[in-house]
């Protein structure tokens, strides 16, 4: 097993928005697409992302993140590889209903727990991480468990949809950057 903290960067996106996302319904493990919305994020996400040295694409399986990755993955010329492992949490009974503010906090049968859903994403994170050239695209319970793992401070805003981030590694530990926000604003004319 490789040592995440032995990286030194590497690149994540959320899946782009569903209509589950817009109408606040859980998904969880729910194989749910992207809405057209989320298709322009996903592509505006891979233009942010061109140039950016990635050598290497791993998603979750989930339709939402598989079509993310595929569209950016396409534009870097590169086919990603799906893994189960980085699903979602699994919310069991209340996938397919509206999200009620404190669904993260709940525990029902049929429902992963928080440690299970840390520990999986864990195991998986450690199983990919392997350079700056690393693209993870999966979901925001995910990039939570990622951030908190490294210890790293997620910037504002920074689980909306299709928000490309890049996690890089300084003495004074993880640093996450929103590479839309870096980008030069364009004028018009």
């Amino acid at each position: 097993m490789r040592d995440p903290l032995a990286a030194s960067a590497f690149h994540f996106v959320r899946h782009g928005r569903t209509n589950h996302n817009l109408r606040q319904i859980a998904q969880g493990h729910l194989d749910i697409a992207l809405d057209d919305i989320g298709r322009a994020q996903a592509s505006a996400a891979a233009e942010l992302l061109v140039g950016g040295a990635i050598s290497r694409i791993v998603s979750s399986d989930l339709a939402r993140a598989r079509e993310t990755a595929e569209r950016i993955g396409a534009l870097l010329r590169l086919s990603p590889e799906f893994d189960a492992d980085l699903r979602e949490r699994c919310f069991g009974p209340f996938e397919g209903h509206p999200a009620e503010p404190d669904l993260w906090g709940r525990i029902a049968d049929g429902m992963e727990t928080l440690d299970d859903f840390a520990a999986r994403i864990g195991c998986a994170f450690t199983r990919y991480i392997d350079g700056p050239g690393m693209l993870i695209v999966a979901h925001g319970g995910v990039l939570r468990v990622i951030a908190r793992l490294l210890q790293a401070e997620l910037p504002a805003d920074g689980t909306r949809n299709a928000a490309p981030l890049r996690f890089f590694r300084s003495n004074t530990g993880w640093t996450v950057a929103d590479l839309a926000c870096l980008q030069p604003i364009k004028q018009k004319i």
